[in-house]
């Protein structure tokens, strides 16, 4: 065992020291580059809440002008969340090869028994919320042991003011942070139960006590202790009083460290830290096997093993000098550094987020309802106005001498009023001390400027009526569908950063998984022992690299019965090959890995029925159903035989009289033609006949002489 010398705790002060002040930069940095963006955020949750006008505002309405507030925006964030919840996915980790389909089904398990007892869907939703209002979401993943002794992996919301962000980071969803800050305000209670001396909790942290829900820039308090906050005490005798809070900040940040990627003699990679080389090499010597590093030149061959020298055999190890990227976690309160260890997940934040869109100037990101604050604004403002006018205008003003009243402050104050009398001097003329005006004209485009700044709304954010579920119009249900579908691309952005919060947070609960969850716990929720090999996989550091796929599937119904349409028009518009594709498109359905399988092996059977036994039974009675109708068959061909020889009789005698009825129809035939020959000849004798009589009749006239007409 190493002793620990002065001169070490020296220099382990220094560093801390060092560390600390390398930390407090990096945390005033990110507050001061958050600032705006924090005061727009509190400003979005309140017009989300209907507080829609400032304290100044509303002192500048004046007396008799009402703040009113129409909120529109909250309708609107609802109704994409209600999207969120109705389109609800959920993690699903697919293997990469078939098998891993094992593995793969086990941490499907252990991920919805978890996500199930953290009720992690409805943390998720109001991480959703939070990017639709202020453009960030933000949850932490830790192990809670407090409810269940074994632990559970609990995926919890955390408010968005809280952090504070790499102002560096410019990638979706903080893909590319280095370091980001959680400050929180806990209790002493609190304090001590996370592990730390309560004789070390400050009121402020790293230079910094305000709280982040009420400041927007940082200020010093080095020397701050305990502070009274907002929050009172509820119970006993402390009702009324402030609480005392302690100042935690939380620190996870990328740290880099130097590693060795060596080469076995069996071909495998192993990392070494080259601080423990040296440590290898006289541990092998002691053992008889002299043993070297050697760094790997790149125009050289990686030959790993025995090689002979001049002092005699060397196991030569060739490595490759690698930087190491790995996840810590550090907490201060005041000045002071409490812990800095490895995080619960070395590759991945506790902490995974969602942005909306990109706000390139600012550095930072915006969500739904920063394009909303104006024309909602206005509206309020037009719809005061407006009442005003109605209230003060309708009878108008008047012009009068004061003699003309006993008391013109009471004039003024219930002329106006429609109940109130208003009393002259007796000896007051009316006609020349009091003249009415009349009441002014209602601004004509202030409605215009009204309707203009409520109509701008679906304009900004892209939600029709549809998908808001506002349609007051007759219309058929395709169109419907199809026009909440083009509302719903406009918040794809939205929907997208979800699903790749989901790849992300997903890889850091599989971490959790395997290297948290004990082979009794898997047992107990997959309802079955556990496999060694799979148990053995599942412990694998590169588990999540080369055996598990990590993504999202819908979990609602909405979601579901959308698959279930899409499935069934496919069989619709192909039946014929619907049993074939049957297995690929159940594979591809949200449905869990062993309700897959076996429905796959069902659909199997039914394509092949000889593998069941049913299919079985059923091929005897086939071959005795067709011995039994051999014999019948048989049979029935002898029989038809008989019947065959006497309809053949029948049949010549058939023909027979056929053959005696075509003979006496040809003679009728005959006969029919030569009586018509001769009545045709007869005919044709006396025409000729005629026609020769009416020749010589008309030759006799033209031979008679000309008489003379006047002669008797």
């Amino acid at each position: 065992m190493t002793d620990t010398t002065a001169q070490d705790i020296e220099q382990e002060e220094d560093s801390a020291d060092s560390f600390v002040k390398d930390t407090t930069d990096k945390y005033r940095r990110a507050r001061l580059h958050w600032s705006k963006w924090k005061k727009r955020t509190r400003r979005n949750y309140d017009y989300y809440a209907g507080r829609q006008w400032t304290q100044e505002e509303q002192d500048e309405l004046g007396e008799g002008k009402a703040a009113v507030v129409m909120n529109r925006i909250k309708p609107r964030v609802s109704a994409v969340v209600g999207m969120e919840i109705s389109n609800r996915q959920e993690l699903r980790y697919q293997p990469r090869e078939v098998s891993d389909e094992a593995l793969a089904s086990l941490v499907n398990k252990a991920s919805e028994w978890t996500r199930d007892q953290a009720d992690t869907e409805d943390h998720e939703t109001d991480q959703f919320q939070d990017m639709v209002i202020c453009g960030i979401g933000a949850s932490e993943t830790f192990m809670d042991h407090e409810d269940n002794i074994d632990g559970v992996a609990v995926t919890e919301r955390r408010d968005p003011l809280g952090y504070d962000w790499d102002p560096d980071s410019t990638q979706a969803n903080f893909a590319d942070l280095e370091f980001y800050f959680y400050s929180q305000d806990i209790t002493k209670d609190q304090f001590k139960a996370m592990g730390f001396p309560i004789g070390k909790a400050r009121g402020g942290a790293l230079g910094i006590n305000d709280l982040w829900e009420t400041q927007d820039q940082p200020h010093d308090a080095d020397n701050d202790q305990y502070y009274p906050t907002e929050v009172p005490a509820y119970s006993g005798s402390d009702q009324g009083k402030p609480l005392k809070k302690v100042r935690l900040v939380r620190m996870e940040y990328i740290g880099r460290v130097k590693k060795w990627r060596v080469m076995m003699p069996d071909g495998s990679m192993r990392s070494v830290e080259p601080s423990k080389a040296k440590e290898i090499e006289e541990d092998m010597a002691a053992r008889g096997t002299p043993a070297v590093f050697v760094e790997y030149d790149s125009n050289e061959d990686m030959v790993s093993g025995v090689q002979p020298v001049v002092e005699g055999a060397v196991l030569v190890l060739p490595y490759v000098a690698q930087m190491e990227k790995r996840c810590r976690r550090a907490y201060f309160t005041g000045n002071e550094l409490l812990k800095d260890e490895l995080a619960p997940c070395p590759h991945a934040f506790s902490d995974q987020f969602m942005t909306g869109w990109r706000d390139h100037t600012e550095g930072t990101w915006f969500g739904m309802v920063d394009g909303l604050i104006d024309p909602q604004e206005w509206s309020n403002k037009f719809l005061s106005q407006a009442i005003y006018i109605y209230t003060v205008n309708p009878k108008g003003g008047m012009i009068a001498k004061k003699r003309a009243f006993e008391n013109p402050s009471d004039v003024e104050d219930n002329y106006a009023a429609p109940d109130k009398i208003t009393w002259a001097r007796d000896d007051a003329n009316l006609e020349t001390d009091i003249k009415d005006i009349k009441p002014g004209a209602y601004p004509a485009d202030l409605d215009k400027l009204s309707a203009f700044a409520i109509n701008s709304l679906p304009a900004l954010d892209g939600l029709t009526p549809e998908a808001m579920g506002q349609v007051a119009r007759n219309q058929p249900g395709i169109l419907e569908n199809m026009r909440k579908q083009a509302g719903m691309t406009v918040l794809a952005p939205l929907f997208n950063a979800k699903r790749r919060y989901h790849k992300r947070q997903g890889r850091v609960l599989l971490h959790f998984i395997s290297r948290f969850f004990t082979a009794g716990q898997l047992a107990r929720i997959a309802g079955q022992p556990i496999p060694p090999e799979t148990m053995q996989a599942l412990r694998r550091v590169d588990v999540r690299t080369y055996d598990i796929v990590t993504d999202d599937a819908p979990t609602s119904p909405n979601a579901k019965e959308f698959t279930l349409n899409v499935l069934i028009e496919l069989v619709r518009q192909a039946p014929a090959a619907a049993l074939a594709l049957m297995p690929l498109m159940i594979s591809k359905t949200p449905l869990p890995l062993e309700d897959q399988q076996a429905i796959a092996k069902a659909l199997q059977s039914f394509s092949d029925p000889e593998n069941t036994p049913q299919g079985q039974e059923a091929k005897k009675q086939i071959e005795k159903l067709t011995k039994e109708n051999a014999q019948l068959k048989s049979g029935a061909q002898i029989e038809m035989a008989k019947i065959g020889a006497k309809t053949a009789g029948d049949m010549a005698k058939l023909h027979q009289r056929d053959d005696e009825a075509d003979a006496k129809m040809e003679l009728e035939r005959d006969w029919m033609k030569s009586e018509m020959a001769q009545f045709f000849a007869q005919l044709r004798q006396e025409w000729e006949l005629a026609m020769m009589e009416m020749r010589n009749n008309l030759q006799i006239a033209r031979e008679k002489p000309n008489q003379p007409q006047g002669n008797a």
